[in-house]
């Protein structure tokens, strides 16, 4: 099993952060998350998609998603269920002297993902769509139709606590975070 176990640690420590808080108050303020998924061939595959999100009180996240009952994606979520997926604020880049600067921070999540079909788990199914709708409220608006969750799969992406790493290019915490970014 291929996670991030198995990748270099970060050149640069001093901008890693493991801050649970501080992952909550990114994911809170980015609307949309990328996600890699591999083909059957091994081709990285990366999705932009809006989300939901939960962690557990061991630190496990849980990101949740919705997709169609067929397609690419799911051709390779079934291929292979490992999944990267990863949020990313961004400032604009801004005149400093002769150097510029810019402030990101960004959560890299390594895991595997779950499809969750509405009638074989009705409660899981459930979940996925409440945290997709919590989240996409602050966002804008997830337009869901009841009739249509027939035709959606939700998916769960789950990480381990071990496997979520935060980055950031200057000093970050959750009471600096509005500022930091300008929102």
């Amino acid at each position: 099993m291929l996670l991030s176990k198995d990748f270099p640690k970060m050149r640069k420590a001093d901008r890693e952060f493991h801050d649970v808080e501080l992952y909550r108050a990114i994911f809170d303020r980015t609307p949309v998350m990328q996600y890699a998924l591999n083909t059957a061939e091994g081709v990285p595959y990366i999705v932009n998609t809006n989300y939901g999100y939960a962690f557990d009180e061991d630190g496990t996240l849980h990101i949740y998603l919705h997709l169609g009952k067929e397609g690419f994606k799911i051709d390779c979520m079934r291929a292979d269920n490992r999944v990267c997926a990863t949020v990313n604020l961004y400032r604009q880049f801004e005149e400093h002297g002769e150097l510029g600067i810019h402030t990101f921070a960004s959560v890299v999540a390594f895991g595997h993902i779950h499809l969750i079909d509405r009638k074989e788990d009705p409660m899981e199914f459930g979940k996925a769509m409440r945290a997709l709708v919590d989240h996409t409220k602050t966002m804008g608006k997830l337009r869901v139709k009841s009739d249509e969750t027939a035709r959606l799969y939700a998916a769960r992406i789950d990480c381990l606590p071990g496997d979520i790493y935060g980055k950031t290019e200057h000093p970050l915490t959750v009471e600096n975070i509005d500022e930091r970014f300008g929102l």
